[in-house]
C-alpha cells in the first residue's frame, strides 16, 4: 500500500509538471513511479506511467523516444495480453503518424485504440475521456482524408460522450473541427458565426502544447480558408504568449510559420522578412536540438537492448541446469504444456522417457562427487547429441534426465534409446565397485502417445518412471517402450 501511495503521488506529480512544461522533472517522475508499479506488479498503474514518459517526452520534441516508450508499454501489455490498457499507446502512435500526415495509418492505430476500449464495456467515468480523445482523433484523421460522413460521426460521438459525463477538455478541437467540416460541404457561414467561441476556447484551453498546437493549426487554416484575417492576427497574438511561456525551439519555430503565411497573405513584405529570418534561426536550434535528442534516442535504444539482453540472459539462467547445461525442471513446468498443446493440435504422437544412470552411488563413492559430476555432463552431452530437432532434455533430479521428443513415435523411442546405449558404451567411463557392468550404463523407460491438451502430465511421466524401473528390476544397461495405444 505504501509502495502504491508513493507511485500515485509520483504520477501526480509528473503530470503536474508536464501541464507546466517542466517536462524532464516530469519524466523523472513518471519513470519512478512506473518502476514502483512494476515491482508492485500492477500493471494498470505502469501502462499509465510509462505511457506518460512518452508523453512528455512528445511534449518536449522527442517524438523518437516517445515512441520507444510507447512500444515499450504496448509490449508488454501485449505479452500480459491485458484488456483496457493497449488503447493509450495506440492512440499516442496514431497521433504521432497525425503529426506526420499520415492520415490512413492514424485511422489504423486509433479504430485499434477503440476496439481496446469497447473491450472494457460500456463507457463509464473511468474510461470516457479516453473515449472522447479516440473519436476526436479518429474524426479529424477521417476529415483529413476527405471521408467526411466518418468524420462527422466520430466528431458527434466525441461531444456526445463530452456533454454526458461533463468533459470539457477537448471542445475547442471538436468545435474546429465541427467548423472546418462544414466549410468542407460548403457551410462557411457555420465556420464564421463559431469564430468567437472558438477564440473563447482558445483562451480558456488546457490542453497540453502539443494538442494546444494543433488546434491553433487547424483554426489558422479555417481561417485562412474563409479569409478571415484579423482573426488570424488575433490568434497569432494568442500563440505567441503561449510560446512566450512554453519557451521551447518546435513552438517558436511552429509560430514563425504561421506568422510567415499570414504576413504573406496580407502582403507585409517587411513583417514576412522579419518572420523568415526568426524561421530561421529556430530551425537551426531546433536541428541543433534533434541532434542531441537523437544521440539520447539512440542511447535509449541501447539501454531498451540492454534490459532485453538482461531479461534473456536471467530467463536461460533461470531454466538451465547449472551441472549440465541443460534445461532444468522449473523449465520443464514451463515448456511441458506447449509441446503436448502442438502435438495434440497437429494430431501426432509424442515420446516421454526417463533417463536413469546405473549404480550412480556406488561410483560417487567410488571416485568422488566431482568425477560423479563429469559423468552426469557426458550423459547429458550424449542425450543432446542422439535426440531429434522437436525435442528437449531437462536434468530431472539428481542422476535422472526426462526426454519429450515431439512429432515421434514408438519405433523413433527405440532408436533413442538404443542410439544412447551405443553412444554411452562408446565413451567407456569406468562404473564404480560393485556395478555390474565394466563402465557406466543407463536405463530408460519411453511411453509414447497421442496428446490430448486437457492431459495430466504428471501421470505421463508416471507411465514412463514405472518402465524405468522395471528395466533396472531386469537388470539395468537396458530400455522398455510402451506405446499407450498399443498397450505394449
Amino acid at each position: 500500500m505504501v509502495n502504491s501511495d508513493n507511485a500515485k503521488i509520483l504520477m501526480e506529480k509528473g503530470f503536474e509538471y508536464m501541464d507546466e512544461g517542466q517536462f524532464d522533472k516530469s519524466i523523472v517522475a513518471l519513470e519512478e513511479a512506473a518502476d514502483i508499479y512494476d515491482k508492485d506488479g500492477d500493471l494498470a498503474g505502469y501502462t499509465r506511467a510509462i505511457n506518460g514518459v512518452g508523453v512528455a517526452y512528445a511534449e518536449g520534441g522527442n517524438e523518437a523516444i516517445a515512441v520507444e516508450f510507447y512500444m515499450r508499454g504496448l509490449a508488454r501489455v501485449r505479452k500480459e495480453k491485458a484488456v483496457g490498457l493497449s488503447h493509450l499507446f495506440y492512440n499516442n502512435i496514431g497521433t504521432r503518424y497525425q503529426d506526420l500526415r499520415d492520415y490512413q495509418t492514424s485511422i489504423k492505430y486509433f479504430i485499434m485504440s477503440e476496439e481496446d476500449l469497447v473491450a472494457t464495456g460500456p463507457i463509464n467515468e473511468n474510461t470516457a475521456s479516453w473515449f472522447v480523445g479516440c473519436y476526436l482523433n479518429l474524426g479529424i484523421s477521417y476529415w483529413h482524408t476527405g471521408n467526411y460522413l466518418y468524420s462527422e460521426l466520430y466528431l458527434y460521438k466525441a461531444r456526445d460522450v463530452a456533454n454526458d459525463f461533463n468533459i470539457h477538455k477537448h471542445d475547442f478541437a471538436n468545435e474546429i473541427m465541427f467548423a472546418r467540416l462544414y466549410c468542407s460541404i460548403g457551410n462557411a457561414e457555420y465556420a464564421r458565426v463559431k469564430i468567437p467561441q472558438l477564440l473563447k476556447y482558445l483562451d480558456l484551453s488546457s490542453e497540453t502544447i502539443q494538442e494546444y498546437q494543433q488546434d491553433v493549426q487547424e483554426l489558422m487554416s479555417l481561417l485562412e480558408e474563409i479569409k478571415e484575417y484579423d482573426v488570424m492576427k488575433q490568434v497569432l497574438e494568442r500563440f505567441e504568449i503561449v510560446a512566450g511561456k512554453v519557451n521551447s525551439p518546435q513552438v517558436n519555430l511552429r509560430l514563425s510559420i504561421y506568422k510567415m503565411k499570414y504576413y504573406s497573405l496580407i502582403g507585409n513584405q517587411e513583417e514576412y522578412e522579419k518572420a523568415c529570418i526568426d524561421h530561421a534561426d529556430y530551425y537551426m536550434q531546433v536541428r541543433k536540438k534533434e541532434e542531441e535528442e537523437n544521440i539520447i534516442a539512440i542511447n535509449v535504444k541501447l539501454e531498451i537492448g540492454q534490459v532485453y539482453e538482461d531479461q534473456k540472459e536471467a530467463n536461460r539462467i533461470a531454466e538451465e541446469d547449472a551441472l549440465t547445461g541443460i534445461k532444468n525442471r522449473y523449465a520443464l513446468s514451463k515448456q511441458y504444456k506447449d509441446i503436448c498443446v502442438r502435438c495434440a493440435e497437429a494430431r501426432t504422437s509424442i515420446v516421454v522417457g526417463i533417463i536413469d544412470v546405473d549404480f550412480f552411488k556406488e561410483y560417487n563413492d567410488t571416485y568422488g562427487h566431482v568425477d560423479g559430476d563429469e559423468v552426469l555432463r557426458k550423459v547429458a552431452n550424449v542425450l543432446k547429441t542422439s535426440i531429434s530437432q522437436d525435442s528437449q532434455i531437462y536434468r530431472y533430479g539428481g542422476d535422472e534426465f526426462l526426454i519429450i521428443a515431439g512429432q515421434s513415435f514408438y519405433n523413433d523411442a527405440l532408436r533413442f534409446a538404443e542410439t544412447v546405449k551405443q553412444k554411452l558404451s562408446e565413451l567407456k567411463i569406468p562404473s564404480g565397485e560393485g556395478a555390474k557392468e565394466k563402465y557406466v550404463t543407463v536405463s530408460q523407460g519411453y511411453y509414447t502417445l497421442y496428446p490430448q491438451a486437457t492431459d495430466d502430465f504428471k501421470k505421463i511421466v508416471e507411465e514412463a518412471d514405472a518402465l524405468l524401473y522395471k528395466a533396472k528390476r531386469q537388470g539395468k544397461n537396458a530400455y522398455l517402450v510402451k506405446d499407450k495405444e498399443k498397450g505394449d
